[in-house]
């Protein structure tokens, strides 16, 4: 049994989040198609709205033909109240299946079912007790694990399918500003997307090494926290502590346990990465409105194409970059899910 000491490739982390998926299909098979209707009705709702909207104001700006704009108007209600039915439902199953408590006790029985298979000699190993109690004490702190992918799953799908609709109601006004004066600009405005996303990637990774330097350093705290605070409660612990001279080695260790120096300079990183991500949203999203503002007043985009155009660049600017942290939240988790894919693979016997 290795610890996490070596840096892992993206190979490695693509492999770790392979076998958490597996992992949660074998304890759940229904969540991902579940996962994925729920969330293809989510993304749908808002741009429904606003492509039929933008349908209306058409009809307002030009024809005003009262029975298109009913039709429009009952599709919109209609597919709506659909939608809202079915995501409610998923949600109701989704949470009978998918649960913290339940994906925590499902990972503890799996655990516990792994550990009756292997022999005395496991037992008395100590490496494998640190694992476990690694994986509980992630678990039990942030979800890390086997919990965040269903989490982090959850969230991804809406994303991608936001991201994906939305681009979709952008194909009319983007195809105006390609072949249009606007084209040079646009390629440029996308050229520093991508230079962003590029930049926050390597910020994700960078958050990925800080935070696993952290748990790792949390799991040796929480065992030392737990030794010494039962020691410090047992009937002969005040007369030790005096007489062997250990206040000062105490409270030392106490201190550098509960230490939040570190954690501050984590969350500090983050700030400034979350900083850098909008900041990137602000220029995609402003430099797409302004070149939507000079094709409507070039004449190229109606009303409707107007709404529709600025609407959906700002569901899609904020699903990118909620879809960039959740993927880095996912690749941060991959390291997590290392010591139960390796207490998982053990064999039955010590060689």
């Amino acid at each position: 049994m290795t610890d996490q000491q070596e840096k892992l490739s993206f190979l490695q982390m693509l492999s770790l989040i392979g076998f958490g998926y597996k992992l949660a299909a074998k304890l759940t098979p229904t969540f991902l198609p579940m996962v994925l209707i729920r969330a293809f009705c989510i993304a749908a709702q808002p741009l429904l709205v606003l492509f039929f909207s933008a349908r209306v104001l058409n009809e307002l700006d030009g024809s005003r033909d009262v029975q298109a704009i009913i039709t429009y108007v009952t599709v919109t209600v209609g597919a709506t109240f659909i939608l809202l039915i079915l995501r409610a439902f998923l949600t109701r199953a989704l949470e009978s299946v998918s649960s913290y408590e339940i994906i925590y006790q499902h990972m503890r029985m799996m655990q516990a079912e792994r550990f009756a298979k292997m022999d005395f000699a496991h037992a008395e190993d100590s490496s494998i007790s640190e694992v476990l109690a690694r994986m509980d004490t992630q678990a039990r702190g942030s979800g890390l694990g086997l919990v965040n992918v269903y989490q982090l799953t959850t969230e991804a799908a809406q994303y991608v399918f936001s991201m994906v609709l939305a681009g979709v109601m952008l194909f009319g006004p983007l195809a105006y500003s390609v072949s249009g004066e606007a084209g040079w600009p646009l390629i440029a405005l996308y050229g520093a997307f991508v230079l962003g996303v590029a930049i926050c990637l390597i910020l994700q990774r960078k958050s990925q090494l800080m935070l696993k330097s952290l748990f790792e350093e949390n799991a040796k705290a929480n065992t030392a926290i737990d030794y010494y605070r039962e020691y410090i409660k047992a009937d002969q612990a005040a007369k030790d502590i005096r007489l062997y001279e250990q206040t000062d080695t105490l409270v030392t260790i106490f201190w550098s346990s509960f230490d939040l120096r570190k954690w501050s300079k984590f969350f500090f990183f983050r700030g400034r990465m979350d900083g850098v991500l909008l900041g990137l949203l602000a220029v995609l999203s402003g430099g797409y409105y302004l070149i939507t503002g000079y094709g409507a007043l070039d004449g190229a985009l109606t009303v409707g194409g107007i709404v529709q155009s600025v609407g959906s660049v700002t569901i899609f600017a904020i699903a990118v970059g909620a879809l960039i942290m959740t993927l880095g939240q996912m690749f941060n988790n991959a390291m997590f899910l290392k010591p139960m894919k390796e207490y998982m693979s053990l064999p039955d016997l010590l060689v």
